[in-house]
């Protein structure tokens, strides 16, 4: 408690507790702002939720940030007149009126965007405490996971994500922040997503991070919204930029762009491959449900570790951890306990047995490479003789026009998977645009000829009915 820095006093005792007047404050830097007559009456009156995306409580004070530079302007105007409509207070830099013409009261704010990033800046040095942010392409979420099970081993770690989930966007940040922080907190591990430019840049300007580190870099991610790979890897880049004058990174070796991308802060290097890491996995096993593997650097021995996950590829993120964990000062004991407390939930890396089969869920936000992966992981399975691993994977919904070429070179890729013994496609007849129904599959039958490898169910009714009458006890699905 002796070290919160709060001028306005939005902490209560038990949480953060914003007014109208206090973001206000907050939020406008000419201290002459006077606040609107519409929201005099109320405000000093708490408010029960403030965001800047949909989730909302039905009831109380509620507070949005009209952040509508990614939506159509149709859309948008829209949406926010609905939230007036139902009373939802609204900071904005553009007029909305009713149905009469009649112009709603909003608190205008020239950059509504750059508004959220002063709430985030506030909100954040509330509690200082050591904070990393964790991006890529690929791992982010279950880096996040070890690294609260790591850390958690000699601090009270605070992730965004909840049960699996991933909260990794400057909207999402901020709000989990304001929901969920508070002094009883002792290290913050942030994961950072980003789908448009300047994403991930945000998150590193709210977040003033300590450290950061990049598993990977995949240039064909969302690169309708990047436009360039050049703009990607700038935004994958961006706590380099934004950062403290000993802000340290911890990057993949193994990754092409990052070993060649020229970083001004101090880095820490892990790898696979490449044997001149600071940090390399090796004698990796599959051990069952277990994951095991030796961390080789030059000034210990090696440390085994062991974590409760399927997948060999999962060593990278545990690498990145790893590298954190030493710089941060933990033993190796701490770090070898904290992998072994991991646990996977929901449909994320989730191993369980369901009427004798294994059953391999991780399908939460799956992208092409993380397919890729978990089919992978599906071939590393030890399996009883005569069992059989079943893959069953869903066509990729993208909200861009290389939704055609993206599931059809997912489709093509199925070939290099040679110890899958049968390939289930998931779905569902395109009505609008004909041309883009089954094409998964249509990539995947113009690469796998055996009809009894590849097959095609449009629902998920047809797709159980299969599992329960063409899989046996032993089977990996």
């Amino acid at each position: 408690m002796n070290n919160i820095h709060d001028p306005f006093e939005v902490w209560n005792g038990e949480k953060i507790q914003l007014t109208l007047k206090k973001l206000c404050q907050i939020i406008y830097s000419n201290d002459s702002h006077v606040m609107p007559e519409a929201f005099a009456k109320i405000e000093d009156k708490p408010i029960e939720r403030i965001s800047a995306d949909n989730m909302l409580l039905k009831s109380g004070l509620r507070v949005v940030f009209d952040l509508s530079w990614n939506v159509p302007e149709e859309e948008s105007y829209a949406k926010i007149s609905k939230f007036l409509r139902e009373g939802i207070v609204i900071f904005s830099n553009r007029k909305y009126n009713d149905e009469k013409g009649n112009p709603y009261p909003v608190f205008e704010v020239s950059n509504p965007w750059e508004a959220w990033i002063t709430l985030g800046n506030y909100v954040k040095q509330l509690f200082p405490m050591p904070t990393i942010g964790l991006t890529g392409s690929a791992g982010k979420t279950t880096s996040t996971m070890f690294a609260e099970c790591v850390f958690n081993e000699r601090f009270n770690t605070f992730i965004s994500g909840l049960n699996g989930s991933n909260y990794n966007t400057p909207l999402s940040i901020v709000g989990q922040w304001i929901l969920r922080a508070g002094p009883q907190y002792t290290f913050h591990a942030q994961e950072c997503g980003g789908e448009t430019i300047d994403l991930i840049e945000t998150s590193a300007r709210i977040l003033n991070v300590d450290g950061f580190g990049i598993g990977n870099i995949d240039t064909t991610q969302h690169i309708a919204t990047y436009e360039t790979p050049e703009n990607l890897i700038r935004d994958k880049t961006s706590f380099d930029r934004f950062r403290k004058p000993d802000t340290f990174g911890v990057i993949n070796l193994d990754d092409e762009i990052l070993k060649t991308h020229k970083f001004n802060s101090p880095i820490i290097t892990f790898a696979i491959n490449d044997e001149t890491a600071d940090y390399v996995g090796k004698n990796i096993v599959q051990n069952g449900e277990l994951l095991e593997f030796d961390v080789i650097s030059k000034n210990e021995s090696p440390v085994h570790i062991q974590i409760n996950i399927i997948g060999k590829h999962n060593v990278y993120n545990a690498l990145m951890v790893f590298a954190f964990a030493k710089k941060f000062g933990l033993t190796n004991e701490e770090i070898q306990r904290g992998f072994l407390k991991y646990e996977s939930v929901g449909i994320r890396q989730h191993l369980r047995r369901v009427g004798g089969r294994l059953l391999f869920m991780d399908a939460y936000n799956a992208s092409v490479e993380s397919t890729q992966l978990s089919i992978k992981a599906l071939e590393e399975l030890i399996l009883p003789e005569k069992a059989k691993r079943i893959a069953i994977i869903g066509e990729r919904k993208t909200s861009n026009d290389e939704t055609y070429d993206i599931n059809f070179d997912l489709g093509t890729k199925l070939a290099q998977f040679e110890k899958i013994d049968e390939f289930i496609i998931v779905g569902e007849n395109d009505t609008e645009n004909p041309a883009y129904s089954h094409v998964l599959y249509d990539g995947a039958k113009s690469v796998i000829s055996d009809p009894d490898r590849l097959s095609y169910v449009e629902n998920k009714k047809e797709l159980a009915t299969r599992l329960r009458y063409c899989t046996k006890s032993g089977d990996a699905i």
